[in-house]
C-alpha cells in the first residue's frame, strides 16, 4: 500500500514552529523573548516633561506585495498577536521613554505649559518567506513621531519634531529560521533606539539655554553666578 503524505506550505511550517519557540503570551511589551529591552541612556536627563498620545494606526491599506526577488511571501497579520499592535507599541514606547531619561517624566494628561508626543504607526509587517534553501523570517516597523511645544497664546502648539523612525529585518534562509515574532522585536527595538538617540541629540526635551550644574559652567570657563555690573563711581565734589 502506498502512503500519501499531506503537503504543508513551509510558510505554515514556520508559524507552528513559532509557536513552539515563544511560549509565552505574543505580545511584544510583555515578552521578553520576543522584546529584549535595552534601555538607551539620555546623555544628559531632560528637564521637560511629555504627554503621550495614545499610538495611531496610520498604515497603508494597500496590502504587501506577494513576494519579494521572486519568492513567495506569507504575511502573519495582527491577529496572530495576543493584542492589538498599537496597544503592544504603545506600552513599549512609554517604558522606553521613562526608562532612558530623555524626558524628564511622562504625564497622566496634557499640560499647557509641557510638550506632547504624537506617534503613528506608519508600518508593522511580519511574515515568512519561501526561498531553495528553506526560510527567511521577516519584520519591518515604522514609527512617526511628532513632538509638538507649549500651547502658545492663540491655543495651538508649534511643531518641534517630525520624523519617521523604521527598522527592517529578515534572517538568514535555513530549514529552521527564527521566528517573525523575534524579528519583530528586533526591528521594535531598533526603531526605538533610533527615535530616542535622535530626541536626545536634538535637545527637544532640554530647555533653552540647556540647563547645566554650576562645576560644568566653571569647567566651560562661564561664571555660575553672572558678576554685577559695576557701580559708576561718583563724581568729585
Amino acid at each position: 500500500m502506498t502512503k500519501r503524505l499531506l503537503a504543508v506550505p513551509f510558510s505554515t511550517v514556520l508559524m507552528l514552529l513559532a509557536a513552539c519557540e515563544t511560549q509565552q503570551r505574543a505580545d511584544l511589551a510583555t515578552n521578553s523573548t520576543i522584546y529584549e529591552g535595552r534601555p538607551y541612556v539620555a546623555r544628559e536627563p531632560g528637564d521637560r516633561a511629555i504627554y503621550v498620545l495614545p499610538v495611531a494606526d496610520g498604515r497603508s491599506a494597500v496590502e504587501p506585495a506577494a513576494g519579494q526577488d521572486g519568492f513567495p511571501v506569507a504575511y502573519d497579520g495582527d491577529a496572530r498577536w495576543d493584542r492589538p499592535v498599537d496597544a503592544m507599541v504603545a506600552e513599549v514606547l512609554q517604558r522606553e521613554l521613562i526608562d532612558s531619561g530623555v524626558f524628564s517624566r511622562l504625564l497622566d494628561e496634557p499640560d499647557r505649559c509641557e510638550l506632547i508626543l504624537r506617534p503613528t504607526l506608519t508600518s508593522f509587517v511580519t511574515g515568512a518567506m519561501e526561498v531553495d534553501t528553506g526560510g527567511r523570517s521577516l519584520a519591518e516597523i515604522g514609527l512617526r513621531i511628532e513632538i509638538f511645544g507649549p500651547q502658545e497664546a492663540t491655543g495651538q502648539r508649534p511643531l518641534l519634531h517630525d520624523q519617521v523612525y523604521g527598522d527592517r529585518q529578515m534572517s538568514s534562509p535555513a530549514l529552521l529560521p527564527p521566528s517573525s515574532y523575534l524579528m519583530a522585536g528586533r526591528a521594535l527595538r531598533m526603531t526605538m533606539a533610533q527615535a530616542l538617540a535622535a530626541l536626545d541629540k536634538n535637545g527637544v526635551a532640554r530647555s533653552l539655554p540647556s540647563p547645566l550644574a554650576p562645576e560644568r559652567l566653571l569647567q566651560l570657563g562661564i561664571p555660575a553666578t553672572p558678576a554685577a555690573p559695576a557701580t559708576p563711581a561718583s563724581p568729585a565734589k
